[in-house]
């Protein structure tokens, strides 16, 4: 009798000790299996479009008065994910996509200037995804996402030009892209990079009505009256257009994607490195020289296997990506990008806070004017390998730095010159609350404290 309590005795406590042992398990078990597969899906394919200096206000995803992007429009309502408020880190293309693809801030690794080259030893998402078996390939035009910048560094299959005269740009772009998906035979997951180029100035095509060149671009920021109305109206209707014809050759990738077997298994980022300037700031048809909305305001949709239509109102950044796509393909807890904070929570709905995004440019107006004087030809074939220089971990604050959270803007240039604005209210950043911090609520005035802060101190 009693060998039959002492036996019962352990029955009713093994009992009492599984049963939540097996419920935890039961739930992280639950857990991981949602992480993986309520959005994307264990080693997705992932397809990676950057379409260079596409501005968010020229889109129809984000104004839907524009005709400019019938088809992203259509992702928006059908099946992506948008987010209302992406923030690039850098207000130009080499420092941003440093951003993109590594989650650190360009200029704590040294990714400031034409001339930088991103050291071997610093993970990309490439390398990361790489080490798990993906198979890498990129389809670039224009300079600095290419291997003589080391931005593509964990891709296998590379091509693109840095010349201008080799660009082929869209629709051949995506025509290349659509091939190299069709004649694959390998079983392996793929990591695909495209970066259209065509969107960028100089605008239209070369000889037509529609050409603005770069010494057109020159001239109409160093004429004493600034910009014209007519020059602003004809350089943003040139840009506009060249929206809408990457929108169309978009509109044709989808359609190959979509009839072709990977349509299943492929998460698609789409966004951009920054916006353009229409004389929002007194500049036309140039960015990199200032951290004002218009530049720094990007497209950001995610288009899951799937997936649902959804917008996200948190401020986000860039710098997010390399973390969110880990977590997307199911490699969340092993990712090689601490400084980076997945974008997945949002993405589920939850409760999240707006993320505070740092950005930030040491380029001068003078600089780049002397760069667009040049002209494509020239100033492309300056930055060649000959003239880029390794430089490693280099930690230098920009000369004109950006803090966005939520519907706050503060800017600082200088030693001491600050300007804040309520994007929300002002998206083209006319009223420096600056001046007049009454206008803030109590809330707003704690969290410019903290955004001081953070202006100030390199990360």
């Amino acid at each position: 009798m009693h060998k039959m309590l002492y036996y019962l005795r352990i029955f009713l406590l093994l009992i009492i000790f599984l049963i939540p042992v097996g419920l935890i398990a039961w739930l992280v078990s639950s857990r991981l299996i949602t992480s993986t597969n309520d959005l994307g899906c264990y080693r997705c394919n992932v397809i990676f479009i950057s379409i260079d200096d596409f501005g968010a206000k020229h889109s129809s995803v984000y104004d839907s008065t524009l005709p400019t992007t019938p088809f992203l429009l259509e992702l928006a309502e059908t099946r992506a994910v948008v987010f209302n408020h992406a923030y690039t880190n850098a207000p130009w293309t080499l420092p941003s996509h440093t951003a993109m693809f590594t989650g650190r801030y360009p200029w704590t690794i040294g990714m400031n200037t034409v001339s930088d080259k991103l050291s071997s030893e610093i993970p990309t998402i490439f390398t990361a995804v790489a080490s798990h078996g993906y198979d890498t390939a990129a389809f670039s035009d224009g300079p600095f996402v290419n291997p003589i910048w080391g931005t593509t560094n964990g891709i296998t299959t590379f091509q693109g030009s840095i010349q201008y005269k080799d660009w082929s740009d869209v629709p051949k772009l995506f025509t290349d892209a659509s091939a190299w998906l069709s004649n694959r035979n390998s079983k392996q997951p793929f990591f695909l990079l495209l970066h259209p180029f065509g969107v960028h100035d100089p605008y239209g095509a070369p000889g037509t009505s529609e050409e603005i060149t770069p010494s057109d671009i020159v001239t109409a920021n160093t004429q004493a009256s600034g910009p014209t109305e007519q020059e602003v109206t004809r350089f943003k209707n040139a840009y506009e257009n060249a929206i809408t014809r990457t929108d169309a050759s978009l509109r044709s990738f989808f359609a190959a994607l979509d009839a072709s077997p990977y349509v299943k298994n492929t998460i698609v980022v789409l966004v951009s490195d920054h916006g353009e300037e229409f004389n929002e700031h007194g500049n036309v048809g140039m960015h990199g020289i200032n951290v004002y909305n218009e530049v720094l305001h990007v497209p950001l949709l995610i288009i899951l296997p799937n997936g649902k239509a959804r917008r996200i109102n948190q401020t986000v950044e860039l710098r997010s990506l390399p973390a969110t796509i880990m977590e997307l393909v199911g490699y969340g807890s092993q990712h090689a990008f601490p400084s980076s904070t997945s974008l997945v929570p949002m993405m589920r709905g939850k409760n999240v806070p707006n993320q505070r995004i740092l950005s930030g440019t040491d380029n001068s107006k003078a600089f780049f004017l002397k760069v667009y004087g040049a002209g494509p030809e020239k100033s492309n074939e300056e930055n060649t390998s000959a003239t880029v220089s390794l430089v490693k971990n280099t930690a230098r604050l920009p000369l004109f730095t950006s803090v966005v959270q939520g519907n706050l803007h503060l800017i600082k240039h200088g030693e001491s010159n600050f300007e804040l604005y309520n994007i929300a209210k002002d998206p083209d950043e006319k009223d420096n609350l600056f001046k007049t911090p009454e206008k803030l609520t109590f809330e707003e005035q704690e969290r410019l404290k903290q955004m001081l802060f953070d202006i100030s101190a390199p990360k």
